[in-house]
């Protein structure tokens, strides 16, 4: 029998059952303690919001989740006037800060999230973070990577003179596992570390305070605890200020 070289399939697989990008990108800012996530969606996308809540198992009481409910007529026509009333109404709520993420109508029929996010900063007491991560994105995995970049853009201090934090590391991406039990394996890494010595400036995301995100810019290294998410932020100087 003649010898045969085996033909090696570089490409990586694509795993079927990941949910789509608006779901990585809610896994995400639902990780961000005390703050509220509002899906620019009809009400059956925000479903997808509620899995990520019990995913990262965050707290009902302090964290609230809000949803435009887009009908027919928002998705011909436009929702970006829904949104600006259900940003007023969220005046309500005790958060300091909204995230607004976009499934895929309105982002088909161009809403322009950005926009309205900035007109209404002057109307309401919390800051306002939108996402656009309509599903036809990409998977959630690069729903979390979008997540994650608005974070470290938009609410991470520019570098400045402050002093590194002796041996610190940033964790990324824990919550981007399909091990049910990836917080048991994050609470193993941070127990694994602190006996190393090394003090964690901040976990993206779970259970992070807005106070950690201060630290980010300040740590002297990250560790990303996903193959499949939080390589783009890791990578990117810009934002964590390598």
């Amino acid at each position: 029998m003649d010898n045969v070289t085996p033909q090696v399939n570089e490409a990586r697989c694509h795993d079927p059952y990941l949910r789509c990008a608006l779901y990585g990108a809610a896994q995400t800012a639902l990780g961000i303690t005390g703050c509220g996530v509002l899906a620019h969606s009809p009400q059956g996308c925000f479903q997808l919001v509620d899995t990520a809540f019990g995913w990262q198992d965050a707290d009902y009481t302090e964290t609230q989740t809000l949803c435009t409910k887009l009908c027919e007529a928002e998705i011909v026509h436009g929702g970006e006037d829904l949104l600006a009333r259900t940003i007023l109404e969220a005046r309500e709520l005790e958060i300091p800060l909204l995230f607004v993420l976009t499934a895929c109508g309105p982002e088909i029929v161009g809403d322009d999230i950005h926009a309205v996010c900035e007109d209404m900063a002057g109307q309401v007491d919390f800051r306002l973070v939108p996402i656009p991560c309509a599903g036809f994105r990409g998977d959630q995995n690069h729903g979390t990577d979008l997540a994650l970049d608005a974070i470290l853009r938009q609410l991470t201090p520019e570098p400045g003179s402050d002093a590194r934090l002796p041996h610190s590391v940033v964790l990324l991406a824990p919550h981007a596992n399909a091990n049910p039990t990836w917080m048991g394996d994050l609470a193993w890494v941070q127990t694994v570390l602190a006996r190393l010595g090394a003090q964690v400036a901040a976990t993206l995301t779970h259970n992070t305070a807005l106070d950690e995100l201060e630290r980010v810019s300040q740590a002297e290294a990250c560790l990303v605890l996903s193959h499949d998410a939080g390589q783009r932020a890791a990578d990117n100087d810009s934002l964590l200020h390598r």
